[in-house]
C-alpha cells in the first residue's frame, strides 16, 4: 500500500501494472487529499490503482464467483422468498436506470447482486444485495474515492435511510457497511426513501448534486 497526499502518475500506473502481474496479492494507492474551510480540517482519502482483474481475484478469494444473469435469478428464486425476489428486481431496474453495470454472483455465502459504477478511474460497487437477505451500503470503501469521505455528508446520508425499519450500523458507523434487511424494502414507501437515498449517493458520487 502507498499513501501520500498526491499519487503521482508514474507511480500509478507502476500499482496497476503490479495488479496486472500479481495473484493474489494485489497493490493499492492511498491518496489523501485536506480540504478546510470554515474553521474545519477535513481529509479525504481517495483508493488508485485498482484493475479489474484485481478486484475479481479478490472476489473469488472471498468464495465468490460471477455467473450470468438467468443463473443467478433461477439460484436467488430458489435461496429466497418471493417478496425479497420482487425487491432485488427493483434493485437491478434502477442500477440499470442509473447508469451502473450489474453484476452478479454466488458461492458459498450465497447470491449477491452488486452493480458496477466506473467513475474517475475507479471502480465501484456502491451496494451488495443478497447476502443475508440484506442490502448492504459499501461505505467503506466509498468513503476512499468520494465525498462520502465528508462526515458531514455522511450524516446527511444517514438522516435519509436511519427511519428504514432494520437498518443496522455496526460500531463503524455510517461509515462502515450498513445493512438493511430485504423484507424492510417490500413496502413500497420504504423502498422510494431507500431508492431517493441510493440516487443522492450517487449524485454525490459523480459530482453532481445541487450546491
Amino acid at each position: 500500500m502507498f499513501v501520500a497526499d498526491v499519487i503521482p502518475s508514474e507511480l500509478l500506473k507502476i500499482i496497476e501494472f503490479l495488479n496486472k502481474q500479481m495473484d493474489p496479492a494485489e497493490a493499492i494507492a492511498v491518496e489523501v487529499r485536506q480540504f478546510v474551510g470554515e474553521g474545519m480540517r477535513t481529509l479525504v482519502p481517495r483508493v488508485l490503482g485498482q484493475t479489474e482483474p484485481s478486484r475479481e481475484r479478490v472476489a473469488r478469494s472471498a468464495g465468490r464467483q460471477p455467473v450470468g444473469k438467468e443463473v443467478f435469478w433461477r439460484t436467488f428464486a430458489e435461496e429466497r422468498p418471493a417478496t425479497e425476489h420482487v425487491v432485488m428486481r427493483k434493485l437491478e431496474q434502477w442500477a440499470v436506470e442509473r447508469g451502473l453495470e450489474p453484476t452478479y454472483l454466488t458461492g458459498q455465502r450465497g447470491t449477491v447482486f452488486s452493480p458496477k459504477l466506473v467513475h474517475d478511474g475507479n471502480v465501484l460497487h456502491p451496494i451488495a444485495a443478497g447476502r443475508k437477505d440484506a442490502v448492504m451500503l459499501n461505505m467503506r470503501r466509498l468513503v476512499a474515492c468520494s465525498r462520502l469521505g465528508d462526515p458531514q455528508v455522511q450524516e446527511e446520508l444517514y438522516d435519509r435511510i436511519r427511519n428504514i425499519p432494520g437498518l443496522v450500523v455496526t460500531d463503524a458507523g455510517i461509515s462502515g457497511l450498513p445493512k438493511i434487511p430485504l423484507a424492510s424494502l417490500a413496502d413500497a414507501a420504504e423502498f422510494e426513501r431507500f431508492r431517493a437515498a441510493l440516487d443522492w449517493m450517487l449524485e454525490v458520487i459523480r459530482g453532481t448534486e445541487p450546491a
